[in-house]
């Protein structure tokens, strides 16, 4: 991968990893197969994820912001850059000495070479000559030796994260709920009957007073590690979905309340929703556009204990449409207002 791992993201090099996931989500959502099957959208949604792979991973990021695309291989450690320390160049320095000293130069992160054994060595393994490689810097140090064939491990590597959308109403997000996702991930096993996609229903426990674009995780709902790496996580993105009469200030919340012109005129008794059942509201006579009355203690749970309130947003409306017996009703009421009508203080100089 030759681009900038974050500006393949689309981040800055400064960016938090909260800010890498959701910009991986957001790209993720965008390039998935399932959604954009062209092949130039596979092949970004292969770089996004790698360059995930490593930004989300802070001793890979760190590695990767200080040695660059180097790196990128998952057995890099940093080593590689020692070649100018005092001890100076390990290749060279090893490579002074021949087979009969035991050792042979070093290969790097592929590894020690061959062997020089002939195939189907029936030896022991405590009896094979394998090469080693000795290290012994400074005075008083002592040697460490290790097998050539240790320098092929691969480290266990974390598996990446699944993220989800899930859309939830309102009132679902104030009251709490649980909600159920299927989720594929490729199977753990790759061989016989096992292989292929593996799908689960998880549930997704919302709690009360959730917010918007508020992040669930699920440790160990993600896809599957490597080389018995752990298993990454499922982020579940809750997204409230607006109420055509509900809304919320903090532990407040206001419900408006539509009424008929003589309703407002008069008065009225009218059912009101709450979170907690249904409550007879009387409405005032003479009900204003916009007027509140409030229900004290009726909004939501404050942490540290209390409630918030709810508060009532009155709503007259007129009938719809524009015909003539509504023309004469308006007539009529046009009398009712003052002389002045109803802007004679309407400027910005008002007490």
């Amino acid at each position: 991968m030759t681009e900038n791992l974050y500006d393949t993201l689309g981040v800055a090099t400064t960016a938090t990893q909260a800010e890498i996931r959701k910009a991986y989500r957001k790209l993720a959502v965008k390039l998935h197969p399932d959604r954009n099957p062209s092949e130039e959208a596979a092949e970004q949604f292969r770089q996004v994820t790698q360059a995930y792979e490593v930004l989300n991973d802070p001793t890979r990021r760190d590695l990767y912001d200080r040695f660059g695309d180097v790196a990128l291989n998952p057995n890099f450690k940093g080593y590689e850059q020692t070649s100018h320390s005092q001890f100076g160049d390990f290749s060279s320095f090893f490579s002074g000495f021949n087979s009969g000293h035991g050792t042979k130069p070093y290969q790097g992160s592929d590894g020690f070479g061959d062997t020089g054994r002939a195939p189907h060595d029936t030896r022991q393994a405590w009896q094979k000559d394998e090469p080693y490689e000795t290290f012994s810097f400074g005075t008083g140090g002592r040697a460490r030796t290790r097998r050539a064939s240790d320098t092929g491990y691969t480290p266990p590597k974390k598996g990446t994260d699944i993220t989800v959308e899930l859309k939830v109403s309102m009132v679902e997000a104030l009251r709490g709920c649980n909600k159920q996702v299927k989720i594929a991930r490729q199977s753990r096993w790759k061989r016989g009957s096992n292989a292929g996609v593996h799908q689960e229903l998880v549930t997704i426990v919302i709690p009360a007073n959730t917010e918007s674009e508020t992040e669930i995780y699920l440790r160990g709902k993600g896809n599957y590690g490597e080389g018995g790496g752990d298993t990454g996580d499922l982020v579940a993105t809750i997204l409230v979905q607006p109420h055509p009469y509900l809304t919320k200030n903090g532990h407040d919340l206001y419900l408006t309340v539509p009424l008929t012109l003589k309703e407002a005129l008069e008065g009225v008794k009218v059912d009101v929703p709450t979170l907690t059942g249904s409550l007879k509201i009387q409405i005032p006579a003479g009900a204003q556009l916009g007027q509140k009355l409030r229900l004290k203690n009726r909004g939501l749970t404050k942490p540290k204990g209390g409630q918030g309130d709810l508060y009532l947003v009155l709503r007259p409306e007129l009938p719809a449409g524009n015909n003539e017996a509504l023309g004469i009703i308006a007539e009529q009421l046009e009398k009712l207002y003052p002389p002045s009508g109803v802007r004679g203080h309407f400027n910005l100089d008002t007490e």
